[in-house]
């Protein structure tokens, strides 16, 4: 089943890129990517790191140790974690990660479990919330395009999403029989738990993290596709941007190459943009980012080993010293 889905997602890709270069032109095309410039490909890559940094932050702070507002070891495992999106489907690499690891963590897996899924909601919220934002600045402007419209009572519904489920969890926890209690499994006993045992404040703060991480990732792309010559202005940039996002989740390709690109040109297109300059500011955007997230992840990854050997040998060689002055 799983070498199936591979297939299918390679298949998925290949169709998604061969089409999107069958219908662009490829003279502008190559003109879009040719005006990505140093400067502008480092300030993108500038605020791709900030929303790596904000989203890893965002797990420090909701699964920290009870009693501590920040965990580092958490911090560290949402770094590493990153970088196994890039091989797996619907970005599960990274939650599965870290409910693997969180075995001697607080709580543990069970825990863990559950605040992955906490924090999956509360991104969805973060990029509805933002979605909403976008859509009023561009209605101020009078360029609210119809194709944006028909989303506004879905991103409304999946902005609710962490309240409904914060009530439901704490509900069931409230009001679980005796009988009902003692049948259920430990591991789905440990989830309910860990949703109960996060305050209010802890999901706002979540809550807002998630918003900040969406923000820098819309402007890492609103840069780019400025740049690139999309034509279209930043709040439209941002409303396609989040929708490309959720296309990317589909496990119909290869973590969405070809299906995001695609979808980020033809919502472009319909707003009146350029079509090759949005592909190319995408492709850039998520070839960029992904670059960016395995050299954190590998640098974190190997700060494990490398930083306690560097300390040791620097108290080594500071003890050698003071034997020698004395």
């Amino acid at each position: 089943m799983v070498r199936l889905r591979v297939v299918a997602g390679l298949f998925g890709t290949l169709i998604a890129v061969a089409l999107a270069l069958a219908v662009l032109d490829w003279t502008t095309l190559a003109r879009a990517f040719a005006q990505l410039s140093f400067r502008v490909l480092a300030t993108a890559a500038a605020l791709s790191l900030l929303t790596t940094l904000f989203l890893s932050i965002r797990w420090a702070v909701l699964a920290s140790p009870p009693g501590t507002s920040f965990g580092r070891r958490e911090f560290h495992d949402a770094l590493v974690s990153h970088v196994f999106n890039l091989i797996t489907p619907a970005s599960a690499g990274a939650d599965a990660y870290r409910v693997i690891v969180a075995s001697d963590r607080a709580g543990g897996r069970g825990r863990a479990a559950s605040l992955v899924i906490l924090e999956r909601i509360l991104g969805i919220a973060g990029y509805a919330f933002v979605f909403h934002v976008c859509y009023a600045w561009a209605g101020l402007e009078g360029d609210a395009a119809a194709v944006f419209s028909a989303a506004l009572p879905v991103f409304a519904a999946l902005a609710a999403l962490p309240f409904v489920a914060m009530l439901l969890a704490r509900l069931i926890a409230a009001h679980t029989h005796l009988w009902l209690e003692a049948r259920t499994p430990a591991a789905l006993k440990a989830m309910l738990a860990g949703l109960v045992s996060v305050s209010p404040v802890r999901v706002a703060t979540v809550l807002g993290l998630s918003i900040l991480g969406a923000l820098m990732w819309l402007a890492c792309v609103t840069v780019l596709a400025d740049a690139a010559g999309v034509g279209l202005d930043r709040a439209i940039v941002g409303m396609i941007a989040i929708v490309t996002e959720f296309s990317r989740l589909l496990p119909i390709s290869v973590q969405g190459i070809g299906v995001r690109e695609a979808t980020f040109a033809i919502l472009a297109a319909q707003a009146g943009g350029s079509s090759e300059a949005a592909f190319a500011a995408c492709a850039t955007a998520y070839a960029l980012h992904f670059t960016l997230v395995a050299a954190i992840a590998f640098a974190a990854r190997c700060s494990i080993e490398f930083l306690p050997h560097l300390a040791s040998e620097i108290k080594q060689r500071a003890d050698q010293f003071l034997r020698g002055v004395r």
